[in-house]
């Protein structure tokens, strides 16, 4: 599963490095034949009201889109993928470290 939220942190960030809109759009076309529509799952009303309440119970930095991200995998099945070690501190959720994947 993919949250809809990481492909917008993504084209954010592409973009913010100069990636052109034709560039981004091969990225997306790319990424469309590795995860068929049915994985992704859509950030809804329930995913940012979520999100909320974990930005004011965790005030990591720069956690706005992490929160959306851990606020989806909290609604679909209580776990998350990551790198990121902070995430071992919300206590409703569980990780699983990315090189373990």
């Amino acid at each position: 599963m993919l949250a809809s939220s990481a492909l917008i942190e993504l084209d954010l960030l592409l973009k913010k490095t100069g990636i052109s809109n034709s560039g981004r759009h091969e990225v997306f076309e790319s990424l469309r034949a590795e995860f068929d529509a049915e994985l992704v799952l859509v950030v809804s009303h329930a995913v940012l009201s979520q999100a909320a309440l974990m930005r004011e119970k965790y005030p990591f930095r720069r956690f706005y889109f992490d929160s959306i991200h851990l606020s989806t995998a909290f609604l679909h099945d209580g776990t998350i993928v990551s790198s990121d070690r902070e995430f071992d501190h919300v206590t409703e959720l569980k990780r699983i470290p990315l090189d373990r994947v």
